[in-house]
């Protein structure tokens, strides 16, 4: 039953695919960075969690609310025979299984004085069994926005409409609830098997695929006597689940979807009118946003799915753009989705398009001509020791040891004679060559997938950083068909471009961080005394030199800090996050560190305050070990401060004197015994309030507290502080110390410490939590007015 021409679907300003129907979404998201194009907005609501009743009939329409009488499941004819059907006989029976529960049809208020026209059809199955019903409740929650709107209420959807298909004895039934606003439209998705009564999941939906779904008896009798005819099934790869393979075409179509985005980017006269840095810095944004859609918690089993009229699955994805600053959901067929380039017309070619195509070019006797849109098993192998593989869908690298391997890679995390799987492998590739950049200095494994984009992997951070991943799509090459000697050159040298010569702002940017923002974390380990120790760590780039990787590690109790300066490269990204391979130098042990991992901005509300946080999730996947924690998943908390590394370098020089006589720390205020409690400095009690730890680590004398107040010298940039003593102790033992609680408020020193050290100096130090770890940090100051 089709109360709708797919027609109705096209978006105003979403470009409507052969492959299905789109709609755009506003998406609430903290990634843009300088980016004015583009915008940000919340996401649309509008899911009840009751079961629907039929409230007041909304002003100039009609409302009507229909019920099967039809309770029981003699709905279905006794002893029916799903492979006999004809076309005729399942419309009839989706008839009589898929009927209207809820019907509104005229206007309602849009506004104050505006009103728009509206159309409502929420439809229930008419059947007894259990899937049925936990399907038509469902629905009920579904659209209880729409069936309890109130006189001159509204809820923001324009059309609430349904079609339902028949395969078999399964039912697909797909809801679509849509919105003027954005031409966004919502979509939900029920199957249900008739021969049990039961609802499918997605999991059942994807073993009928593995089978092929026959759509009528005419179907039934070719999946039988013609394997040409039979209906496409889902291919699993070796190992895999058939949940695993449902996901996996999905995410391959969505792929795909998304990089013609991409493609279209790099043809728009902005693009081409742009610097080199501002079109790296779209990039940037843009792969931000493909990761968003090929994430795990993106592609899942959950998303709406359905059997269509040919027995072919549709899926709606959500796909992360920029245009609109959003999102869009758009019906893909996975299973038979392509984007062909298309070299003759230069034009990238999907479904029917591409059919009809390659039909044209049979009747003109030159099929011959038309690349094949099929998947091809590529190999590439340079100089007996590298080998990358591409087959049934998957990419390996292995490199052997010889002379030339330990040159480029033994200083790196390689095993050798060890077969890597690739990460970030989702679309189909047609050709491959081995090209070389930097005056042959490098090798670059290069593939061209079957819509003309190309894919890179970069083997030398890969195999220094311990991981490999595919880098795709390659900033701005499209209309590729085949790697050859006239486009040999030209590839890479763009290639050596996105390799080495990326803007100082790119990995900042593609990371999702802001200017002066940096990740923060603590790790505790044990020692073989018994007892433990805290290192704080901070990862972030030079506010002064961006491309300058910033890797800091201090250990507060033990008096060291140190810090590295190194190089960040983004090499692609996974379900998980973006997937980087940073190096830094160590000057104290004479060599190199790599170290890879994979990183994501999150956005996520706090239900118990229902304000929204960020952080950033981390996961070490190879090489250097930065935070000492193995591979487990972690959160990084952001950090805003103007750090440099000039200025880490000079606290790293300060505090490896060991000459500060006091160390501070923050300490957990319900830890401290009663007595540390009640001997507390409480300088300020608010809801920002810490609780700090200061140890004296030689005897002290005339030990006094203060509140500052920062101000310059006449004539003079130089800064001093006017200080208001709080509280004051005549003498701290070695080793002894006392507690604080105080806050932190804007970003100058609001607090301070003076002594006389062991040597008979009087000494001033301001407190500040750090910008670079979120530590207590002292730095010494001139003597307080």
């Amino acid at each position: 039953m089709h109360r709708k021409e797919h027609e109705k679907f096209s978006a105003g300003d979403v470009r409507r695919v052969s492959a299905g129907r789109c709609s755009s979404r506003k998406l609430r998201t903290g990634w843009m960075a300088g980016l004015c194009l583009f915008g940000m907005f919340l996401f649309l609501t509008g899911c009840g969690k009751n079961p629907a009743q039929a409230g007041p009939k909304p002003s100039g329409g009609t409302t009507s609310k229909v019920e099967s009488k039809d309770k029981s499941t003699s709905a279905l004819p006794e002893d029916i025979d799903f492979t006999a059907l004809d076309e005729d006989k399942k419309e009839q029976l989706l008839k009589t299984l898929v009927q209207d529960s809820y019907t509104f049809e005229g206007e309602v208020n849009d506004g104050p004085a505006d009103r728009t026209d509206v159309s409502y059809h929420v439809p229930k199955i008419c059947s007894d069994s259990a899937g049925a019903k936990e399907i038509n409740q469902a629905i009920a929650a579904a659209c209880e926005d729409v069936t309890s709107q109130k006189e001159d209420d509204y809820v923001g959807w324009i059309e609430v409409d349904y079609d339902s298909y028949l395969n078999g004895d399964t039912l697909s039934l797909v809801l679509t609830k849509s919105s003027n606003l954005d031409d966004y439209t919502e979509y939900y998705a029920y199957n249900l098997n008739l021969t049990d009564g039961t609802r499918m999941s997605a999991k059942e939906l994807a073993q009928l695929l593995v089978r092929g779904v026959p759509t009528d008896a005419d179907d039934f009798d070719d999946f039988d006597d013609d394997e040409d005819d039979a209906p496409l099934t889902l291919e699993l790869q070796s190992g895999e689940t058939v949940e695993a393979a449902l996901l996996r075409v999905i995410r391959r179509a969505a792929a795909y979807e998304f990089d013609q985005s991409v493609r279209y980017m790099y043809d728009s006269d902005y693009y081409s009118s742009a610097g080199e840095a501002e079109r790296q810095s779209l990039y940037a944004e843009f792969m931000k946003y493909r990761m968003q859609t090929l994430a795990d918690d993106n592609i899942t089993s959950d998303l709406p799915m359905y059997l269509d009229d040919d027995g072919e699955l549709v899926v709606a994805v959500p796909v992360h753009v920029m245009a609109g600053g959003g999102l869009y959901n758009c019906e893909l067929k996975p299973m038979q989705t392509i984007y062909q380039y298309d070299a003759a017309s230069g034009r990238v070619l999907s479904g029917e398009d591409w059919e009809d195509r390659l039909e044209d070019a049979r009747e003109a006797g030159t099929s011959g001509d038309v690349m094949n849109a099929e998947r091809h098993d590529l190999e590439l192998s340079f100089d007996d020791a590298l080998f990358v593989n591409y087959e049934d869908g998957r990419m390996t690298v292995r490199i052997e040891q010889n002379e030339w391997t330990e040159a480029a890679f033994g200083v790196g995390s390689i095993d050798y004679g060890k077969e890597y799987e690739v990460d970030g492998v989702y679309k189909d590739y047609v050709s491959a060559e081995l090209l070389t950049i930097m005056h042959g200095e490098h090798v670059v494994p290069t593939f061209v997938s079957n819509d003309g984009m190309i894919a890179y992997l970069d083997l030398y951070h890969g195999a220094w950083g311990g991981h490999f991943c595919l880098t795709e799509p390659a900033c701005g090459i499209v209309n590729i068909e085949a790697i050859g000697e006239g486009n040999a050159g030209e590839i890479a040298a763009a290639l050596e471009k996105n390799m080495f010569g990326s803007s100082d702002t790119f990995s900042r940017t593609v990371m999702g961080l802001y200017e002066n923002e940096g990740c923060t974390t603590e790790t505790s380990f044990d020692t073989d005394a018994g007892t433990s120790y805290t290192d704080s760590f901070y990862l972030g780039f030079d506010p002064n030199d961006p491309s300058k990787f910033l890797y800091q590690d201090a250990c507060v109790d033990a008096e060291i800090y140190l810090n590295y300066e190194g190089r960040c490269t983004w090499l692609g990204m996974n379900g998980q996050g973006l997937v980087f391979c940073v190096e830094f130098y160590d000057e104290d042990l004479g060599q190199m560190h790599y170290s890879s991992f994979q990183i994501r901005r999150v956005e996520e509300l706090n239900e118990k305050t229902d304000e929204w946080y960020e952080y950033m999730r981390y996961q070490h996947l190879g090489g250097y070990d930065l935070f000492g924690s193995d591979d487990e998943v972690r959160e990084l908390s952001l950090a805003m401060g103007d750090a440099t590394a000039a200025d880490a370098a000079e606290k790293e020089e300060s505090m490896s004197t060991g000459n500060l006589a006091v160390t501070g720390t923050f300490v957990d205020g319900g830890m401290l015994s009663a007595a540390d409690r009640a001997a507390m400095i409480v300088l300020e009690n608010d809801a920002y309030s810490q609780f700090a730890k200061l140890t004296a680590t030689e005897t002290l004398t005339d030990v006094r507290i203060y509140t500052l107040e920062m101000d310059f010298e006449a004539g003079s940039d130089d800064i001093y502080f006017h200080g208001t003593e709080k509280s004051s102790i005549p003498k701290l033992a070695a080793g002894q110390s006392i507690y604080l609680q105080l806050s932190f408020p804007g970003d100058t020193p609001h607090h301070g410490i003076s002594f006389v050290d062991a040597n008979g100096t009087p000494r001033c130090f301001s407190m500040m939590m750090s910008g670079f770890d979120g530590s207590l940090a002292l730095s010494e100051e001139k003597a307080f007015t």
